[in-house]
């Protein structure tokens, strides 16, 4: 069994108000689970780790305790293929996996359950973790830093710890059953690549999950659908209704300033240069309406996306705040197209008042 020498440096140890720990022979997890180097050969893979999701009993608080996981993680491997949003955490993933290289039986846990068990980053967080294939064993973790969310931890189902999966092996002699994350190109994924690539190399793997697939189920839900549908149809209501009234306050607007605009024409001003001075005010208020609406859909996408939450995983999975991403090419598109239509519409109210004899406007007064 190959194997690494890991130990943290004597400062780091001390910064977590220990003395330096003896030096520990880590069991490296690719000599003992499926090496990773089999695993980046699948056509389409670019990055592959390995979790350990193990049931364990937590402390929640100073008396209470609950069922929660233990989640062992390779922290050299995991960064390159899993999903970790920058909102995740007051701290980047890097620097997660480096508080988690300090101690060998270091842990990450969530910064609401630090709250409630009136822990320190720094304390002992005793445990109990039951690997499958290995008697229920106490582990002593000690905590090393905090996230607010993390990949497949649904922290309002139950509590859950982030650590070493070297250690989990070196300290219980083993993991029997563990997780393979990947990440692929997507036509490799779609193609079947991926999974008859995973059958050569780990043929005894028991289950197997897309992120794709599960991404196109939840758009075809019928909750999704309909939730869309209504915003939609709601948009469009309002882009109608919004681009009716404008156009009617153009055309009453130009109905009453048709007797300041006979007073021009009768002082000097040509016909180029009344259409001109009026075309040039309606664009003007179009350029600073269209910015405005932009603006506050933008505001109000970023204000109301993040409690938005929809899920048909039992209608009950608690994920993490979404993020508004702006599909600024279709926002550019929708503007353009509504700045044009308005536009045509302004030249036909602003050709029918110019054919009006605006002469005649001032001796006898105008009567739509």
């Amino acid at each position: 069994m190959a194997k690494i020498e890991e130990k943290p440096s004597e400062e780091e140890s001390l910064a977590f108000g220990q003395e330096p720990e003896p030096l520990i022979e880590m069991v490296n997890p690719d000599s003992w689970l499926i090496p990773q180097a089999d695993l980046l050969n699948i056509p389409g893979v670019q990055g592959a780790t390995w979790v350990g999701r193990y049931r364990a009993i937590i402390p929640t608080s100073a008396t209470a305790t609950a069922r929660g996981w233990f989640i062992a993680i390779d922290r050299r491997t995991f960064p390159s293929a899993a999903a970790f949003r920058a909102d995740f955490s007051p701290e980047p993933l890097g620097e997660l996996m480096n508080r988690l290289a300090s101690q060998p039986n270091g842990v990450l846990v969530s910064r609401k359950m630090l709250e409630k068990s009136n822990h320190q980053v720094g304390d002992i967080l005793p445990l109990k973790v039951a690997v499958v294939g290995v008697a229920e064993r106490e582990y002593q973790a000690r905590i090393v830093g905090i996230y607010d969310y993390f990949p497949t931890v649904y922290e309002e189902e139950s509590p859950a710890v982030i650590g070493n999966l070297d250690h989990i092996i070196t300290t219980f002699g083993g993991a029997s059953t563990y997780e393979i994350w990947l990440r692929a190109d997507r036509e490799a994924l779609e193609s079947g690549a991926v999974k008859r690539g995973l059958a050569n190399v780990a043929p005894a793997v028991t289950g197997y999950r897309d992120i794709w697939e599960q991404m196109a189920e939840e758009r075809e839900a019928k909750e999704r659908i309909g939730v869309y549908g209504t915003l939609t149809l709601g948009f469009l209501a309002t882009l109608i209704l919004s681009g009716i009234g404008l156009l009617i306050q153009y055309h009453r607007s130009l109905n009453e300033r048709l007797s300041r605009f006979a007073m021009l024409r009768a002082i000097g001003l040509s016909r180029a240069e009344l259409f001109a001075q009026v075309q040039g005010e309606y664009l003007i208020l179009l350029a600073v309406g269209l910015a405005a609406g932009v603006g506050i859909g933008i505001w109000a996408s970023r204000l109301f996306i993040p409690f938005f939450r929809v899920s048909s995983a039992e209608g009950t999975l608690p994920i993490p705040p979404l993020l508004p991403l702006l599909d600024r090419p279709r926002i550019l598109i929708m503007t353009v197209a509504f700045g044009l239509i308005q536009f045509v519409a302004q030249l036909g109210f602003i050709f029918r008042t110019m054919q009006v004899e605006l002469f005649q406007v001032l001796r006898m007064g105008y009567q739509e």
